[in-house]
């Protein structure tokens, strides 16, 4: 209730007050929607294991403004389902992005709850999120969201080299306790029509002196004949008292335009180590114990202009780490729904 209550000040607010100025666009609303039918064939946790059902993986309401000189605004209300095979409650939206931009000669600076570098140009380019999220965040690597300054724009009169820097407080979409902070870069290269490459880089400082340092190479190709997306990407972590350790990770996605309506496709998400906290990755429920290698075989289906189908045979299989026992692959069919308005 407390959400309906933001959006509707939010959207009030808006109407009444940001779009008066003489050539402004008026405010506009847009959302999306996607989740899955699904069900679990096996599972390497025995509780999980023939589950099924559906989930909403996300639903969003987004406001977008123009404030007038240069300057925009964007408010998101998000809500998903927990997917962790346990929890029973109801969709409970939070703030995705609450920010305010300024933006001057192609250079802009945002203030807020931003989008961070991690995944945002890759999902742009490839859009696959409906079907799964970026490997950085599926592995818990990396937030997608935090609270601070971001910069961005061109680095050269062409457009083809781009910078993105966030500076922010290691929060993501939670409050912060004061005691933490992030610093996000990416630097961005397109030497042809459809081809993107990428570098990316960030620190955190986390809680009880933690340390992160992650790089990432990334590389996206989208032609006529369908799209293609390939990551490579090591996080340090290093903590006082303890040794510090190193996952590499690393994923493939290829997708076939077939036809205007369907493309299939393949993705695949592979670590060279065993992912601390994989026990909690939304709507997996993975393994810590091996190192895991994540296929998604499917389809998409456009049935109508903003609305598509996606089929999609999901199996996590895992390799043996140090002398702990090969966990049992997890193997999902889904049936995912995707929407945009």
């Amino acid at each position: 209730m407390a959400g309906v209550r933001l959006v509707g000040l939010w959207l009030a607010l808006g109407t009444v007050g940001l779009a008066q100025g003489e050539g402004e666009a008026s405010p506009r609303v847009s959302g999306v929607l996607f989740g899955d039918l699904y069900g679990v064939l096996g599972h390497h946790d025995r509780s999980v294991e023939g589950k099924s059902g559906t989930w909403i993986r996300r639903i969003n309401l987004t406001f977008d403004a123009g404030l007038g000189e240069g300057l925009s605004t964007r408010f998101r209300l998000e809500a998903k389902d927990p997917g962790d095979f346990r929890t029973e409650s109801e969709l409970k939206p939070y703030a995705k992005d609450l920010w305010i931009r300024w933006e001057r000669a192609g250079h802009a600076v945002l203030f807020g709850l931003v989008p961070t570098p991690t995944a945002e140009a890759a999902e742009t380019e490839l859009a696959y999120r409906p079907i799964e999220k970026h490997t950085l965040d599926l592995f818990r690597m990396g937030w997608t969201r935090d609270k601070g300054l971001g910069f961005q724009g061109p680095l050269d009169r062409t457009g083809r080299w781009v910078y993105q820097v966030v500076l922010g407080d290691a929060s993501g979409t939670e409050s912060s306790s004061g005691d933490t902070r992030a610093a996000y870069g990416r630097l961005g290269w397109k030497p042809a029509p459809g081809l993107l490459l990428d570098l990316y880089a960030d620190w955190w400082d986390r809680k009880h002196g933690e340390e992160w340092t992650t790089w990432k190479l990334e590389a996206v190709r989208v032609g006529a004949s369908g799209k293609l997306g390939l990551v490579a990407a090591a996080q340090r972590r290093s903590q006082p008292g303890q040794a510090s350790r190193t996952l590499e990770v690393g994923s493939l996605y290829a997708e076939w335009n077939a036809s205007v309506a369907l493309k299939p496709f393949l993705w695949v998400h592979a670590s060279q180590d065993p992912i601390p906290g994989a026990e909690d990755i939304d709507y997996f429920r993975m393994s810590p114990d091996g190192k895991p290698t994540v296929w998604l075989l499917g389809a998409r289906w456009r049935i109508a202009e903003a609305v598509e189908l996606v089929p999609v045979l999901v199996r996590v299989e895992y390799r043996e780490a140090d002398d702990r026992p090969k966990p049992d692959p997890d193997t999902f069919l889904r049936l995912t729904f995707s929407a945009k308005f």
